[in-house]
């Protein structure tokens, strides 16, 4: 995959709740060295941090991402028990959305037409059935 992806000033990082500061430089690296992959261009991301103040049971920790991939939004959320857990499961799932995303655009976009011989293609040039008369 060879795209430009945004520098580390790129993304946004939001922090809600009883969260350090430092996170914030983690997430946005993080994020920036999974975006640096993409084989489109990053228009925007925004990774957000949450904690509520009174702590709840489980993983209180939610981390989430939304990502302009040239006009290909993706969405991603994830939970940990700690800030640092839950934006390492955030990249993780990621960069699988990445990878996904890559191989829908290929199967979507990726595909010309070649003109094979005896191929028909509806609305394409072709030979028999598309208004031309075969010589015989």
């Amino acid at each position: 995959m060879s795209g430009e992806g945004p520098a580390p000033a790129d993304v946004v990082v939001e922090l809600h709740g009883p969260i350090g500061e430092d996170l914030r430089g983690y997430a946005g690296k993080k994020a920036a060295a999974v975006l640096a992959r993409a084989d489109r261009r990053v228009l925007f991301c925004r990774v957000r941090v949450s904690r509520p103040a009174p702590p709840t049971r489980g993983r209180p920790v939610t981390a989430t991402a939304n990502v302009d991939l040239e006009g290909t939004l993706l969405h991603v959320r994830c939970t940990g028990s700690t800030p640092r857990e839950a934006v390492d499961r955030l990249v993780d799932r990621l960069a699988e959305r990445l990878r996904r995303a890559a191989l829908h655009w290929e199967a979507r976009r990726g595909r010309m037409y070649h003109g094979e011989p005896h191929e028909w293609r509806h609305g394409f040039p072709g030979g028999r059935g598309s208004g031309e008369k075969e010589n015989r």
